[in-house]
């Protein structure tokens, strides 16, 4: 087990103040007006990712995805996420690729690093860097390449609609991906692979 994210960092005060940034509010201006800040206490109010290499398992090595893609479309989109980058995202680091104009199309499942799946393009980012993206633009997280680290480390942070709450019911979309008895999160490539059996 290695850990790749925490997904409760609102609740320690570091970061239950992100939102409150003067940086992050001028951000939050250039924004859609329906958008507004999440809770940083609630699950993925703020988040901490950390990138691990030779990973091929878990939340660690990410495929090409939509966020909204377990069937929260309709409740979360348009959500922006805000990723705050400690350490600089490369595909040595552990990169974050996009396909430019996803969110107009479907697009299938794709393993990134699968020769035939689509490149899109690596935002090449620095420590202290920020990147903002829509939930629903196909994006993918492989693990870095590179031997020796530090490797990539960001915060996220959500700007959700104000009209509707991100989820409904008591379960957060994420505890689908943690229902195992093993605490384990599979790999998406897995969970599909046994779908189809």
């Amino acid at each position: 087990s290695v850990l790749c994210r925490v997904i409760h960092a609102g609740q320690l005060e570091t970061f239950s103040q992100l939102y409150q940034d003067p940086r992050i509010a001028t951000i939050q201006q250039l924004l859609p007006d329906n958008l507004s800040p999440r809770d940083p206490q609630e699950t993925d109010g703020v988040t901490v990712i950390y990138k691990n290499p030779d990973m091929v398992e878990g939340l660690s090595d990410l495929p090409w995805h939509r966020d909204c893609g377990m069937g929260g479309h309709a409740v979360m989109c348009p959500m922006i996420i805000c990723s705050i980058y400690l350490y600089p995202a490369t595909e040595q680091t552990g990169p974050l690729k996009f396909l430019p104009g996803s969110h107009h199309c479907t697009v299938g499942f794709a393993d990134a690093s699968d020769p035939d799946a689509p490149s899109g393009i690596t935002a090449e980012l620095n420590a202290g860097d920020i990147s903002l993206h829509f939930s629903d633009v196909m994006h993918a997280a492989p693990a870095p390449i590179g031997k020796e680290g530090p490797y990539r480390e960001s915060v996220l942070i959500c700007f959700d609609r104000t009209d509707f709450a991100h989820h409904r019911g008591d379960r957060h979309y994420n505890d689908a991906l943690l229902d195992n008895d093993d605490g384990q999160v599979e790999n998406i490539r897995d969970i599909i692979h046994h779908s189809d059996h």
